[in-house]
């Protein structure tokens, strides 16, 4: 393997031979050493363009365990070869995809070759710029001075995909095996699709109704130890302080990918790339997760309102409400019967969720928003899911 790099017009080879290693050996000189140019014959394969400033050339020879000592001429080592540039590719599109995105970005790669069609081009995990992806709010939490950033994914349906999309979109290794959280290390991917032994009573596996969600996780690598990340980047386990919060999500995920899936897609009526907003926010304070109201929501916004200088007895009521969080009630019911917690309002009529929604509705109209605004937010609201024919009919 040859490596040359330029920066600022200083080049600088390094060559790790191994049958000149072997060479050595034979002669009782146990060195390993690395030469510093490329092998005889080479040197014209790591030329640089020379209109750059700054770039790097990997040069791989000699790949006898691929491709054996078959000759050139034979198609079937030619196949294999191929298959493995191929999976080269995809490798780097998948991996350094963030660095690859963009009309201008911060990195350009290229295989066998620097002609343009040779690019390697960025692969989004999420679709993040389709108008059917379904999108949880950006969150972060800090553990120990560290902030870790997680979002959640929900795919379109195979319906609401071209044929190419669908395909591209599926991986490196297919749908299923792509589903779960993605784990970057400074935006460069360190896990591609695992559910990170996260599960009730047992961890999850790869099931076809969930190959929908896909959860990104954004680590500083000031927390390589927490996250027990080895020398290879290629394993993060999450730390025991948020793995509750990550299965919280996780789960929420899980259930919007199996509604989509089940639905063809069709996931209430909720408009194209809005964001869901919980009516609560998971915090983690003093290294433990906390379950806060959302101060923002129309409702607790307009209660305040409504109190004018009494507004601190709303607050103080919100306070004690997240400080009393029946979480260990929440736990055991949800461990014994994990299905059994009943949807946002299920026993409630129509007309009583009417009520509730023309409430926030007005709220929304109070504080200034025009009525196609307020219907947006409202819609966005996780309570409201399933209510998007009411939202609708406001007036």
């Amino acid at each position: 393997m040859t490596v040359k790099t330029l920066q600022d017009g200083v080049e600088a080879v390094r060559c790790w031979d191994l049958d000149f290693i072997a060479e050595n050996a034979r002669h009782n000189r146990d060195e390993w050493l690395l030469l510093r140019s490329a092998a005889e014959g080479s040197e014209s394969k790591t030329v640089l363009p020379a209109e750059l400033k700054s770039g790097t050339v990997a040069l791989w020879e000699g790949l006898d365990r691929i491709v054996d000592d078959s000759p050139v001429s034979d198609d079937e080592a030619q196949r294999i070869f191929y298959r493995h540039i191929d999976r080269v590719k995809c490798y780097l599109a998948m991996v350094f995809h963030r660095f690859l995105e963009g009309n201008s970005p911060r990195l350009q790669l290229y295989v066998n070759g620097i002609e343009a069609h040779k690019r390697i081009l960025a692969w989004d995990p999420f679709l993040v710029n389709h108008s059917c992806t379904v999108k949880t709010p950006e969150e972060p939490i800090t553990v120990n001075g560290h902030t870790v950033s997680v979002r959640g994914y929900i795919l379109p349906h195979k319906n609401k995909l071209e044929k190419e999309e669908h395909q591209k979109a599926s991986g490196p290794e297919g749908w299923n095996a792509q589903q779960g959280f993605y784990v970057y290390r400074n935006q460069r991917l360190l896990v591609s699709g695992s559910w990170l032994g996260l599960g009730r009573n047992h961890p999850w596996t790869k099931e076809e109704h969930y190959k929908l969600a896909r959860i990104r996780v954004d680590i500083p690598n000031s927390m390589d130890q927490e996250w027990q990340i080895d020398v290879k980047k290629s394993i993060a386990i999450p730390p025991p302080v948020i793995r509750g919060y990550l299965l919280e999500l996780a789960k929420e995920v899980r259930q919007i990918a199996r509604s989509v899936f089940a639905h063809r897609g069709k996931y209430g009526s909720r408009p194209p790339r809005a964001d869901i907003v919980r009516p609560w926010i998971p915090k983690i304070r003093r290294g433990r997760p906390v379950y806060l109201i959302d101060r923002k929501n129309p409702l607790v916004q307009e209660a305040i309102r409504v109190t004018g200088e009494n507004k601190e007895v709303i607050d103080n009521l919100l306070k004690v409400i997240e400080e009393t969080v029946p979480i260990q009630q929440i736990w055991l019911d949800t461990s014994e019967k994990p299905d059994s917690h009943m949807l946002p309002f299920e026993d409630k009529t129509k007309k009583e969720v009417r009520l509730i929604i023309c409430c926030a509705y007005e709220a929304l109209l109070t504080k200034g928003l025009a009525p196609e605004e307020a219907k947006d937010d409202l819609s966005r609201r996780e309570e409201y899911a399933e209510y998007q024919d009411l939202i609708q009919s406001l007036e």
